[in-house]
């Protein structure tokens, strides 16, 4: 055999030979589950070291189920512990710019506040440019509680969202949650968009089947509607309708809101009742503290919400002042005030 040809055999044996180790190491790594706690753990004690972990099972290209994960920073930052984690992301994205997770599920999540506040920091944009494309097709959370200090703030029983997050936009498709505390379902929908040093939001709200428990507002409220919100913090409209109340006697709301970071217009403010109806339209500044408000009752019956202020009352007044450094200053004008209000 010549001299070339050898070298050419050689070398396409050396080839062979890497290739075939490439190919055996990239499938150890997504195929077995001791490449995927090779990764993990390679990622985390270089890019994560705040992050730790009980167990981790499965693969990466298949399911990966991660126990007891922890997230724990300096004083300032919110705390995570998570009882199970399972992630599914599919081989797809591998080939492509997308972070593609078919199935996400968190059970057991306890996020708590940090108690110490941050010093202050320059003003950063609100909004995050993704690396790459997200697309998540079915996350759900079970169980999942946020707590400052000693205090229980927020609970909930299931949530279950489906979103793609661009460069352009979060396209929130489907978002589901069951309050811990009330019952119910609310379901969300809509895109955020940057704007500037903030964020655009168009979202859309529906509720159904929601009970409030007697604990939490002195008697049991059902209630079920719909709120469109279109704005940003700094400019912002919201509309919607809503039933609330005690089973066969609701109040139907009516609320017509918009502003700014300095004020906010209350165009309409109704409940309508099945023997009277209350309305409430003006303004509010924020700073100072500043009201211009108008506000009218007919035989409006505040005990089906409140349990402990029942009654029937007429009301026409208009009032108009500001809370001061020292003190609340203003004039309240009364052009009919009658009725009964516990008794009396």
């Amino acid at each position: 055999m010549r001299r070339g040809a050898k070298i050419a055999l050689w070398s396409g044996g050396a080839i062979a030979f890497v290739l075939v180790a490439l190919l055996a190491a990239v499938s150890w790594v997504l195929f077995t589950t001791s490449g995927a706690r090779w990764v993990a753990e390679l990622a985390t004690s270089r890019f994560a070291p705040m992050v730790k972990y009980a167990t981790l099972d499965g693969t990466i290209a298949g399911e990966l189920v991660v126990t007891d994960f922890r997230f724990e920073g300096d004083p300032t930052t919110a705390k995570i512990r998570i009882a199970r984690m399972t992630v599914d992301p599919t081989l797809r994205m591998l080939l492509s710019r997308v972070l593609r997770i078919d199935r996400a599920s968190v059970e057991g999540l306890v996020l708590t506040l940090p108690t110490e506040e941050k010093p202050d920091e320059p003003e950063t944009p609100l909004w995050v440019e993704p690396p790459l494309e997200v697309v998540v097709n079915d996350f759900s959370l079970r169980d999942g509680r946020v707590i400052k200090g000693d205090e229980r703030l927020l609970s909930i029983k299931q949530l279950g969202i489906s979103a793609r997050w661009s460069r352009e936009a979060i396209d929130i498709e489907r978002l589901e949650l069951l309050p811990g505390d009330i019952e119910g379902e609310i379901d969300v929908t809509g895109r955020i968009t940057p704007a500037g040093q903030t964020l655009r939001g168009v979202l859309d709200a529906r509720w159904r089947k929601v009970v409030v428990p007697e604990s939490l507002a002195g008697r049991v409220l059902h209630s079920e509607g719909e709120l469109h919100i279109d704005g940003t913090p700094a400019k912002y409209a919201a509309k919607g309708e809503l039933d609330v109340g005690p089973p066969g006697d609701m109040t139907h709301a009516v609320l017509d809101v918009s502003g700014t970071d300095r004020r906010a217009t209350l165009h309409t403010v109704e409940l309508r009742q099945r023997a009277g109806k209350f309305a409430l339209n003006g303004t509010l500044d924020f700073e100072p503290v500043a009201w211009d408000l108008k506000v009218n009752a007919q035989d409006f019956n505040p005990g089906i919400l409140l349990a402990d202020w029942p009654g029937k009352l007429n009301l026409a007044l208009s009032s108009r002042g500001v809370l001061a450094e020292g003190g609340p200053r203003g004039n309240v004008d009364i052009a009919r005030l009658d009725g009964i209000l516990r008794g009396r």
